[in-house]
C-alpha cells in the first residue's frame, strides 16, 4: 500500500451495513512497529503480484482460497463495499491485503481497529463455514475476479465482494431490465408489472427484481409465465426467503434464472439490507422500470442508483388521485422515460427495429451462451433522482465491460448498419461462428450483436448453420449499412 489519505474505519452510510459484531481482537499482539515490513521490504507487492495471485486461483483449491479471502474481507467488522474497494485499491489484490502485517496497513493510513479487524485470523474459519453452508443448500458462489462474475457489476462504485447463488447466470442476462415498485401495489399496478415482464421476456430480456410483495412478485411471475429468465436479488440470506410466502416463487425463479444474495446464510430481513441490495438490482440491469411508487418508496432509491450507474430509468404513469403514483409521476416529470408497454423500453434500449423473436430466442438459446459455471467449492428518506433529460441512445452499449460505441455508427443499436457491417465482415460463408466468438472478435456486446445478426438475417446476408452463423456467399464485401 502507498501512503494515501487515511481510511475511515467507520462504515460508509447505506448501502454498507452497520458494524457487525465480531470476535474481540486478540489479547496480545506485537507492537505495530515490530510487525511492519523491514526496511527495504516490498509491500505492497509489485504490479505482477496481483496477476500471479490471479493465476494461482485457477485450480479448484485456488478458487476456494480466493473466494474465502473475499468473504473474510466482506465479513470483517467495519468493512462495507466502499471500504473494501478502497482497501483493495491500495493493496492491489485481496491476496496482497491478507499477506500484509498490521504495521503495513497502519503505515498506509488504515486505522488500527480496522486493520486488526480485517486481519483477524478467526474470519478464515467463519468464511469457510459460510461457503460450506451455501453449498449444503445446493447453491454456488460468484466472486469478484473469479469465473462466473457478472460483467455488469464491474460498473458499481461499491460492488459486492461475493454473492451466493441458487440457479445460475448466463451471458443472455446481459440483456436485463429491472422492474420495481410498491409492495402494496394496486391490482392494476401488479397487472401492469406482470404484463411488462411477460412482454420483455418474450423479447429475450431477463427480468430482474427483488422478490418482494406487490410489483416485484408480479414481475417475476410475468417473466416465468412467458418462459423467460428472471433474477431475484434478496435482502436476506439464501436460506431466509422474505416474505416467507414467496418460498415457492423463489424456487421457480431459481429454476428459470437465479436467486442472488450478498448476505450471509441465516441473515433475516433488516432496514439496512433491502436498500443495500437495490444497487445490485440496478447494477445487473440496462434500465430500471418503476411501476407505482409513493413519494418515499424504496423503488425511487433503485431508480436513483440506476441513474448514478448510467442506466436508463423508466416509469409507468398513474392517476394524480393515486398516492402510489406520486413517485413514478415525479420520475417522468424529472426526465424518466414514460412506459405504456414493453416496446417503450425496448425502443430506448435497443432502438426501433423489426423484432424477429424466433431468431432472437434461438440465438440466446445457443449452448455457447452459457456463462462459465461458478465454482462449486468444497468446504429514511429516499434520494430523489435528478433530471435525466440527456437520454443516451447508446444504453445497450453500456453493458459494463463492453466497448464504447464506434464513432460514426449512428444512433441506436437496433441492428444499426454500422454494427451489422462489422458483424458481416467477421462472418465467412464456409465456416460458422458462435455468438460468443463473434462478440469477442467484433467488440460488440449481446445488446448490439443480437439485433445486428437479426438485420443480416432479414437481408439474407447471414444465416444460422449447425456450426454457428455464416455469411451468405453473395454478401462478401457488400455494404449493408443503408
Amino acid at each position: 500500500m502507498h501512503a494515501h489519505e487515511p481510511l475511515d474505519s467507520t462504515p460508509s452510510p447505506s448501502p454498507d451495513l452497520p458494524p457487525r459484531a465480531s470476535p474481540p481482537a486478540p489479547a496480545a499482539r506485537a507492537p505495530a512497529s515490530a510487525q511492519a515490513t523491514p526496511a527495504g521490504g516490498a509491500w505492497p507487492p509489485d504490479p505482477g503480484a496481483a496477476s500471479s495471485a490471479s493465476a494461482a486461483a485457477t485450480t479448484d483449491d485456488g478458487l476456494e482460497r480466493a473466494l474465502v479471502a473475499r468473504l473474510r474481507l466482506a465479513r470483517a467488522r467495519g468493512v462495507g463495499p466502499r471500504t473494501a474497494r478502497l482497501l483493495l485499491e491500495r493493496a492491489g489484490s485481496v491476496e496482497a491485503l491478507f499477506a500484509a502485517a498490521p504495521g503495513d496497513l497502519l503505515a498506509a493510513g488504515v486505522p488500527e481497529a480496522l486493520a486488526l479487524a480485517v486481519l483477524d485470523p478467526r474470519l478464515e474459519a467463519l468464511a469457510r463455514a459460510e461457503v460450506a453452508r451455501v453449498r449444503a443448500l445446493g447453491g454456488a458462489w460468484l466472486a469478484q475476479g473469479l469465473p462466473g462474475w457478472p460483467d455488469a457489476l464491474r460498473a458499481l462504485d461499491d460492488p459486492p465482494l461475493a454473492l451466493s447463488c441458487l440457479g445460475g447466470l448466463t451471458c443472455a442476462d446481459a440483456r436485463a431490465v429491472a422492474i420495481v415498485g410498491a409492495r402494496r401495489a394496486t391490482p392494476a399496478g401488479q397487472e401492469v408489472a406482470r404484463r411488462l415482464a411477460r412482454e420483455l421476456a418474450h423479447a429475450g430480456v431477463t427480468v430482474v427484481s427483488g422478490l418482494a410483495r406487490g410489483v416485484d412478485a408480479a414481475a417475476h411471475e410475468g417473466a416465468l409465465e412467458a418462459g423467460g429468465r428472471t433474477i431475484a436479488v434478496l435482502g436476506t440470506g439464501l436460506d431466509r426467503v422474505y416474505p416467507p410466502q414467496h418460498l415457492r416463487l423463489a424456487a421457480r425463479v431459481a429454476a428459470r434464472g437465479a436467486l442472488l444474495s450478498e448476505e450471509p446464510p441465516g441473515t433475516g430481513p433488516s432496514r439496512w439490507s433491502f436498500p443495500r441490495r437495490n444497487r445490485i438490482v440496478a447494477g445487473l440491469s440496462l434500465g430500471v422500470v418503476v411501476v407505482e411508487a409513493g413519494p418515499r418508496s424504496g423503488a425511487l432509491i433503485t431508480a436513483d442508483l440506476a441513474l448514478q450507474q448510467g442506466r436508463e430509468v423508466f416509469a409507468v404513469p398513474g392517476s394524480v388521485l393515486e398516492p402510489l403514483a406520486r413517485g413514478s409521476n415525479r420520475l417522468i416529470r424529472d426526465g424518466a422515460h414514460l412506459v405504456e408497454s414493453a416496446d417503450d423500453v425496448l425502443d430506448v434500449l435497443f432502438g426501433p427495429r423489426p423484432r424477429e423473436d424466433a431468431a432472437l430466442e434461438a440465438l440466446l438459446a445457443e449452448p455457447s451462451c452459457e456463462r462459465p459455471a461458478p465454482p462449486r467449492l468444497a468446504g429514511g428518506a429516499s434520494p430523489r433522482p435528478g433530471p435525466s433529460r440527456q437520454r443516451s441512445r447508446d444504453a445497450a452499449a453500456r453493458v459494463p465491460g463492453g466497448p464504447p460505441p464506434t464513432p460514426g455508427e449512428g444512433e441506436g443499436h437496433g441492428g444499426g448498419g454500422g454494427d451489422a457491417q462489422r458483424v458481416l465482415a467477421a462472418l465467412e460463408p464456409t465456416r460458422g461462428r458462435l455468438a460468443e466468438d463473434l462478440a469477442r472478435s467484433t467488440g460488440l456486446d449481446l445488446g448490439r450483436l443480437v439485433p445486428a445478426l437479426a438485420r443480416l438475417e432479414l437481408l439474407g446476408a447471414a444465416a444460422r448453420a449447425p456450426d454457428g452463423w455464416r455469411a451468405a456467399a453473395w454478401a462478401g464485401g457488400r455494404d449493408v449499412r443503408a
